[in-house]
């Protein structure tokens, strides 16, 4: 079963718009409108952009911390707009600011490390 059918099974149709029959269904519609909008945007599919979650048992591919009850953004690589996993929102944003480039994050973490600061490394 795919998301979608997951998502408006139950929910009926009512004048020609989608309405769920619960809260339960209300919450399941708009997990699916929210994949089916990052799935448009990166040209793949809802069901791909869940099973890159579920395959990183659904925590941040970069802090591997789990989110209770927050949602993981899609990683892209921002020229080809190719889907490269699912990041929480501070280690998204942290790529976005070192421009997804490498140098600058090793950089930073060698300065962590100089200044004596973690030693996770």
């Amino acid at each position: 079963m795919t998301l979608y059918e997951a998502a408006i099974k139950k929910i009926h149709a009512c004048n020609g718009v989608l309405r769920p029959a619960n809260s339960i269904e209300e919450a399941a519609l708009e997990g699916w409108r929210s994949w089916r909008q990052k799935a448009f945007r990166y040209k793949t599919t809802p069901d791909v952009l869940a099973l890159i979650e579920y395959r990183q048992g659904h925590v941040c591919a970069g802090c591997e911390d789990r989110k209770e009850g927050r949602k993981l953004s899609v990683d892209h690589d921002h020229r080809t707009k190719r889907v490269r996993g699912m990041l929480c929102v501070n280690c998204n944003t942290l790529l976005g600011l070192a421009k997804d480039r490498p140098t600058i994050l090793r950089r930073l973490a060698r300065y962590l490390v100089k200044s004596g600061k973690p030693k996770d490394f």
